[in-house]
């Protein structure tokens, strides 16, 4: 008997763990909701349209990857057949590696295209991605990423651009790799 009940307390602490972080994002979410209106382009972190005309802005969204919130590790490349994987960890930086979430997107150019992950990502309306749209993932001290691309891409190198996105749609990290796609 005692065993279901330290079962039924260790799920009671993590659903009220759960509600707690529900609650955090409720209340952020109606912050950027209620704000008078979103920033324009020139405004000190706000997401400048040049750079970022592939995601859909939504009311309120800002550019803060300049708080180093993560860094990326060990990013690789690799083939598997005619897939090429394109491996990194997002390692979190926050104080005390507090539980971070959000979403994870790469785009990937080689010699005659660009390539997204995750593929279904981008509608075929507009051309425009969702910043929730991305792999989510959810870390309190590293998270393993592996983004596929199918087709033997062009070219001796390729352009990964890294783009993390918050769960309340804020950028909080971009980073851009140059690999070798050829031994």
């Amino acid at each position: 008997m005692p065993s279901v009940v330290d079962q039924f307390n260790a799920e009671r602490s993590s659903l009220q763990s759960e509600i707690k972080d529900l609650h955090s994002l409720n209340q952020d979410l109606q912050a950027k909701l209620s704000s008078p209106q979103m920033m324009p382009p020139s405004a000190e972190g706000a997401l400048t349209s040049n750079v970022f005309d592939i995601f859909t802005q939504i009311h309120g969204m800002k550019d803060l990857s300049s708080t180093n919130i993560f860094t990326i590790e060990d990013p690789e490349v690799i083939f598997i057949k005619d897939q090429l994987h394109f491996r990194f960890n997002i390692v979190n930086q926050t104080k005390e590696n507090q539980k971070y979430s959000g979403h994870v997107f790469v785009i990937f150019k080689d010699e005659n295209a660009y390539h997204i992950y995750p593929a279904e990502a981008m509608t075929a309306e507009n051309f425009k991605i969702q910043f929730n749209q991305g792999e989510s993932f959810a870390t309190t001290r590293f998270r393993p990423v592996e983004a596929t691309f199918k087709g033997a891409p062009q070219g001796e190198q390729g352009i990964f651009n890294v783009f993390i996105f918050s769960r309340t749609g804020d950028l909080v990290h971009k980073q851009t790799f140059i690999k070798k796609l050829r031994p």
